[in-house]
């Protein structure tokens, strides 16, 4: 079994990086090397990451389509599970 770890540091409360974080998560996910990774996720803040499993209402047009030159698909993680207590 294998294992990596990431740290992003950066100036708190402006979201950019925990949508860093999800993007190359959702990279990740949608790659051949993804096909059996998982990840796990401690969110100590909010609820920002309890809608992984939602699609994003709020994502632009234009931002969809920087999704399709990635060749990503535009939607929501799958196979998302939640343990712990709020």
């Amino acid at each position: 079994m294998k294992g990596a770890h990431i740290n992003i540091a950066g100036i708190s409360g402006v979201v950019t990086k925990t949508s860093y974080a999800l993007f190359l998560l959702y990279s990740l996910f949608h790659s051949l090397a993804g096909e059996k990774s998982r990840a796990i996720l401690f969110d100590v803040k909010g609820d920002d990451l309890l809608y992984l499993d939602r699609p994003n209402a709020r994502l632009s047009a234009e931002q969809r389509e920087v999704y399709d030159k990635l060749g990503l698909a535009c939607q929501p993680f799958e196979a998302v599970a939640y343990h712990g207590s709020l």
